[in-house]
């Protein structure tokens, strides 16, 4: 910032708690209240003075910074989004290495992941957390500061923000996978005029077969966000057979202030593992 704050969710957090419409300098850091009445949209909506507010504040339990987080693992391993859409994938596929029909199968035994790296913007070093879960099949990485906001006196490297991770499945070999869900979750303050971005893209080490996923949220907006991207079975792409080649996951939020002079801004959250990719397995 401007005048030396350090801008992170916990910030955000405590200045909604306290209800203010839009100060003077940061949105986010502390401020006097404007006496003005706000407008509809105003940041009062997040506020307690009218008993309404960010559904994140209406639970505390919810907001604990220290979980913010994305959360890897197998589709059947994650119930709650993969049982009716994953689970209605086809039983069988042709693989792109033989062209014959491959049967997709379960995990297999003695999966493991190794984080290798956690770089960028909205990860910067100290501020994110990898935690693998204890059988394997996941991990959680947990952020303070993954939040991006522009317009008004935002500095202007910060309206986007991002994470890439570097991730080593660890499987027997004669088994593979593909990414076939995505889904993220968060909360986002849009002007009006303003547009709000998130967005996540992957590809495997050494390959130029990049997928990703966009959603644009425009303003005037002030509301959690959930998004849930299942992956057509002719966009997956599996790791190569035989070959050991890390899944790079790049993820990353923006916003475009357009013609408002108002600041806008969009945060990732994520608790009890509401933000996740699935993946699917296959026998080579």
């Amino acid at each position: 910032m401007g005048n030396g704050r350090v801008l992170t969710l916990s910030g955000v957090r405590n200045n909604l708690q306290n209800g203010f419409s839009k100060p003077r300098g940061s949105p986010f850091s502390p401020g006097r209240r404007s006496r003005r009445k706000p407008a509809g949209h105003g940041w009062r909506t997040c506020g307690r003075r009218r008993g309404r507010g960010h559904p994140l504040l209406r639970d505390p339990t919810m907001m604990n910074t220290r979980r913010l987080g994305i959360v890897v693992g197998a589709a059947v391993l994650l119930p709650a989004l993969a049982t009716a859409t994953y689970a209605a994938a086809s039983a069988s596929e042709t693989s792109p290495e033989t062209g014959t029909e491959s049967q997709l199968v379960q995990p297999p035994d003695g999966v493991t992941m190794d984080v290798v790296t956690v770089l960028g913007s909205g990860c910067p070093a100290g501020t994110a957390r990898v935690t693998p879960s204890d059988d394997g099949d996941g991990f959680t990485v947990s952020f303070d500061k993954y939040l991006a906001w522009g317009g008004g006196d935002a500095p202007p490297t910060d309206f986007r923000k991002n994470c890439q991770l570097n991730v080593r499945v660890n499987h027997p070999e004669n088994y593979t996978y593909a990414v076939v869900g995505i889904s993220s979750r968060g909360f986002a303050h849009v002007e009006p005029g303003a547009s709000a971005v998130r967005r996540t893209s992957y590809y495997f080490q050494g390959s130029s077969e990049t997928r990703s996923v966009t959603h644009t949220i425009e303003g005037p907006s002030n509301r959690s966000w959930r998004f849930n991207d299942r992956i057509p079975r002719s966009e997956r792409v599996y790791k190569p057979c035989g070959e050991n080649r890390n899944l790079n996951i790049n993820t990353e939020v923006r916003v475009n202030a357009g013609d408002s002079e108002e600041p806008s801004f969009i945060a990732v959250e994520s608790v009890n593992a509401d933000a996740a990719y699935h993946l699917t397995w296959r026998r080579c």
